[in-house]
């Protein structure tokens, strides 16, 4: 059934889109970047189609025949698709920045959008594509598709191939590669899957620096919790702080206490079986752990992304900053951001999970979530970082000036200097907190007793944030004191 609608859909699509590309072919009308980029995209797609027919008929006709694919049409199989899909990703990547300069710098778009610049950028978007789709082909492979740790499509993929595929930008049209392999692979190959029988948690080596660390981290926790509640109450309960800039500081304060209160429950609980019970800590109990401490970590990176790009447009766009940044659209950011990290975080407990040749932390991750994880921590890295860029890039052109302007009139210092310069602060902090641990599990590192130091940095970032908001924020600073005020007022 899957196949004969994937030979189906892979016949429409080289049809369908064949025709634009003639059309954009033959008529001079139509020979503008906006066109020729579009035809391009169209391209990519009759190479999904030709790539999805010829794939499903083989895998059809070895399917019917009982025999096994060999592993050398794999992995032919695999790039026709890789290919397809990553040129249609910088194809639509290139198309939307063709209408963006077109839209937003139309005064300079004719000058600078040409069609030659437009066929070279062609060129570059299939030679990279193809750079990337053809190493498994050229040696950037595992031996056999059954060996441990390695993804069972294109003949056996290696985790680190799979961490460059997913870095790079890939296309809806991918997603049926899933579907394909599956059917190819439940008929090729033997490979078990990762056990999911119950078994005993991984020993602590490096036991001897537990009790300092255990105590530390508790301590930071607890530092974290209360220090962090202190400018979500605030912020919560006066209505002048009630604006994007602080509600989605108050919901980075949230992260940052659910981080505090993983750790604290987490470390607490470790500390018990270690010392008391005397043995490893439940699978379950590991599971539940890591995914509160994994769930704090990615709302804290989607809540910074969101935080930073709010600031952002304050700074770099501040004209159009009232009218498309609301308290109303940073509560649905927020509801996304939570949503969305919720269902990245819950699948080892839902099932996504193994035993044997796995990361030692939640009970046991595969490398599979390992790499879906790393790759949806470092997209809101990558963009906080190019925001702050942008950030600091336009407080640097203007920063003389201003600090012109205010020391004539003597007035304090800017606003948007300050809460940029803070947010860098932020961004720091959080990237010396979360890159080490994220750092080790790109390398699928097997040592427990490192990754479990490595998340005292984690605790560190939350508890370090409330200190920064302290000193750097007045208003925040001033909320605070009120509540202390109000509740010694109220007391006497």
């Amino acid at each position: 059934m899957i196949l004969a609608a994937t030979i189906c859909l892979g016949v429409w699509s080289v049809v369908a889109n064949f025709l634009p590309v003639a059309a954009v072919i033959k008529y001079d009308q139509l020979h503008t970047p906006v066109y020729i980029l579009m035809a391009n995209l169209a391209t990519s797609d009759v190479l999904t189609g030709i790539a999805f027919v010829f794939g499903s008929g083989s895998t059809l006709f070895y399917v019917q025949t009982g025999c096994v694919p060999p592993k050398i049409m794999s992995r032919l199989m695999f790039t026709s698709i890789f290919l397809s899909g990553l040129s249609s990703a910088y194809s639509l990547m290139a198309l939307t920045a063709e209408r963006y300069w077109f839209i937003v710098h139309g005064l300079t778009y004719v000058n600078n959008v040409t069609n030659d610049k437009c066929r070279v950028l062609i060129m570059l978007v299939w030679t990279w594509s193809g750079l990337l789709a053809m190493l498994p082909i050229f040696g950037w492979r595992c031996v056999s598709r059954v060996d441990e740790g390695c993804l069972p499509i294109g003949g056996g993929l290696p985790p680190s191939y799979v961490v460059v595929v997913l870095v790079s930008p890939a296309d809806c049209n991918t997603a049926m590669m899933g579907n394909l392999s599956e059917v190819g692979e439940n008929f090729s190959s033997n490979a078990p899957e990762c056990p999911q029988s119950p078994g005993e948690a991984p020993d602590y080596p490096g036991i001897e620096y537990f009790k300092p660390i255990a105590a530390v981290t508790i301590g930071l926790g607890l530092w974290s919790c209360v220090a962090n509640s202190l400018p979500l109450a605030a912020i919560s309960k006066y209505e002048h702080l009630h604006s994007p800039a602080y509600i989605l500081m108050a919901n980075l304060a949230a992260s940052d206490v659910m981080t505090g209160l993983s750790f604290v429950v987490g470390t607490s609980t470790t500390v018990y079986y270690v010392y008391a019970v005397e043995s490893p800590l439940s699978k379950t109990a590991s599971r539940v752990m890591f995914t509160s401490i994994f769930l704090s970590g990615l709302s804290s990176a989607y809540s910074l992304m969101a935080l930073t790009a709010e600031r952002y447009w304050f700074i770099v766009h501040g004209m159009t900053y009232i009218n498309n940044v609301t308290n109303d659209k940073c509560k649905v950011v927020i509801a996304l951001v939570w949503a969305w990290s919720g269902l990245l975080a819950m699948p080892p407990i839902l099932g996504w999970r193994c035993d044997e040749g796995c990361l030692p932390i939640g009970g046991g991750l595969p490398p599979s979530y390992v790499v879906v994880v790393l790759v949806f921590v470092f997209i809101p890295m990558a963009a906080i970082i190019v925001l702050n860029m942008g950030v600091l890039w336009c407080l640097w052109k203007h920063v003389n000036a201003i600090s012109a302007q205010e020391a004539a009139v003597g007035a304090q210092p800017s606003i948007k200097r300050k809460s940029g310069i803070t947010l860098v602060i932020i961004t720091i902090v959080f990237l010396v907190g979360w890159l080490p641990i994220f750092i080790r599990m790109a390398m699928f590192t097997d040592d427990y007793s490192v990754l479990y130091r490595m998340m005292v940095f984690i605790v560190m970032n939350s508890a370090i944030n409330p200190v920064v908001y302290g000193f750097r924020l007045k208003e925040v600073r001033r909320g605070v004191v009120r509540l202390f005020a109000n509740s010694f007022g109220n007391a006497n």
